[in-house]
């Protein structure tokens, strides 16, 4: 049963973030179960790769009971030797004492809302918070991906974890007495973590991904309700361009020759409109003026989720672009007056086996018969073939 409100038998709403997007997502879930704004407390993580981002743009959107920011565990190796992995564990488990401490007046907290990634560090919390209730938000086009995978489950395993870290198969009775007598294990056992299961045994997809969600599983669709009632009424267009970037250089082993090709093409396909280009929140300044320098165009650094500049700005763009993301999808409900939506394919030659390119061929299959967002190619031929897997 999803909860329409949060009573006050329990701690309230917790809300664990990493990104802008994360935090309007959170807003919207607020919204949706009218979740009282003295009930709400945010965690914030530190971005995945390290890093505290700036969410503050987002936070102040709305009012938090409490915002409490975390910092990252620190690296457990377990190839290192014993001394040093000694010194390690009581690092690490000085840093699980510190989050214990700062959000032990939450545990049992009635309802519990983080992204759905797999990210180890929210997955501990969620089995040690113990919440009535959990409720997954999206994480851009890795969560269509995740939908189907074991692997994006919300369940924190720390002998699944064991096993990943020392590369070994998940199940057998070995793993499990390795585990036990290893600094890893005692950890999670001092530390409570060492649960049987999810232990919230209901939870709910609210995404705009809402008809993906397993079977069995319970899903609302997002349909950004919040921010739409704040966007602006009569946003007029002009002939600009908004190309939404990609980390593609910096995290996902494309070379700049190479991506600096692609965006040529894209540029010429839309002269004589003025092109702008946002950079994603993991690309970095020096890579914003690159771009400058190559394109001769404006390069944008927002500190709000695109879908939040498009939907609050007065004046909309003719087209908004990108190789693919999730702000293409979200912005076609946002707005009756909504602008060309399009997507140029990366060339499946030049794609790797990463999360990104996966995602990237998810998002080209749901749209290579759709209107709603045209794909393109970047030979500029007309979109004929269809995308294979």
């Amino acid at each position: 049963m999803i909860p329409q409100a949060v009573t006050a038998r329990k701690p309230g709403a917790v809300f664990i973030c990493i990104s802008t997007l994360h935090v309007l997502n959170a807003i919207e879930v607020r919204h949706h179960w009218r979740i009282p704004e003295d009930q709400c407390v945010l965690i914030v993580l530190p971005r995945i790769g390290g890093g505290q981002a700036d969410l503050s743009a987002a936070i102040e959107l709305v009012k938090w009971n409490r915002v409490i920011r975390l910092q990252a565990d620190p690296v457990y190796d377990h190839a290192a030797p014993i001394r040093e992995r000694l010194l390690q564990a009581w690092r690490l488990g000085r840093a699980i004492q510190h989050w214990q401490m700062h959000i032990k007046p939450f545990r049992g907290c009635h309802t519990l809302c983080f992204p759905h990634l797999n990210k180890i560090a929210i997955k501990r919390m969620l089995a040690w918070l113990r919440p009535q209730h959990l409720i997954l938000i999206d994480d851009g086009t890795l969560s269509m991906r995740l939908l189907n995978s074991v692997s994006g489950f919300p369940e924190y395993d720390p002998i699944t974890e064991f096993a990943e870290f020392h590369q070994l198969p998940v199940d057998g009775q070995a793993l499990r007495r390795r585990f036990i007598f290893s600094l890893f294990g005692a950890l999670n056992v001092w530390h409570g973590l060492l649960v049987n299961g999810l232990h919230a045994r209901r939870y709910t997809l609210f995404s705009t991904f809402a008809e993906a969600a397993p079977l069995g599983v319970a899903s609302v669709r997002n349909t950004y309700a919040w921010l739409k009632e704040r966007s602006a009424r009569r946003g007029k267009s002009d002939a600009t361009v908004h190309f939404l970037g990609a980390p593609l250089v910096e995290r996902d082993g494309v070379t700049w020759e190479q991506y600096s090709g692609w965006l040529r093409m894209v540029r010429d396909a839309y002269r004589p409109y003025r092109f702008v280009y946002y950079l994603h929140p993991v690309e970095s300044d020096a890579f914003g003026q690159r771009i400058s320098e190559l394109l001769s165009c404006e390069v944008r650094r927002e500190v709000l989720p695109y879908e939040a500049v498009f939907a609050l700005s007065e004046r909309r763009p003719r087209v908004v672009v990108s190789w693919f993301c999730s702000a293409l999808e979200n912005i076609l409900v946002l707005s009756d007056k909504v602008p060309r939506v399009e997507a140029f394919r990366i060339p499946r030659s030049e794609q790797t086996d990463t999360a990104t390119f996966r995602s990237a061929r998810d998002f080209y299959r749901r749209y290579k018969n759709s209107k709603a967002i045209k794909l393109r190619s970047l030979s500029g031929v007309a979109w004929t073939r269809r995308v294979s897997g």
